[in-house]
């Protein structure tokens, strides 16, 4: 039996999702130091609610876990927010973000004088 607490749990953490996106697509940097913590409550909420590791999530669901869906927009989320503070504590995931994001203007960058108007 589902609990609604646990619902309204889960329902808290993904409004923090929605809001700090919602931040992000403001690109107002006054809103994300607000933004990082929101993400931060996030994440406890998360290692409460699955474990540190998703141990409590695994057991549950087994290999099929469409809650990491979850985990996958507070990387990118915390990315984003580490990449526009310019902070220099980053995860591995938030690293490996910003080293696509350096590729991806650099190859733009290659791509536009590549081209030329003849």
């Amino acid at each position: 039996m589902v609990n609604l607490s646990d619902i309204r749990y889960m329902e808290l953490l993904i409004l923090f999702l929605d809001i700090a996106w919602t931040y992000f697509l403001m690109q107002n940097m006054d809103h994300f130091k607000d933004a990082a913590w929101r993400l931060d409550q996030a994440e406890k909420m998360l290692k409460n609610s699955h474990g540190p590791n998703q141990e409590r999530l695994i057991a549950v669901k087994g290999g099929a876990c469409p809650e990491m869906v979850i985990y996958a927009r507070l990387f990118l989320l915390q990315a984003i927010v580490a990449y526009h503070s310019q902070s220099t504590s980053r995860t591995p995931v938030q690293t490996c973000y910003l080293h696509f994001v350096r590729r991806r203007r650099s190859r733009q960058v290659f791509v536009g004088q590549d081209r030329r108007e003849d």
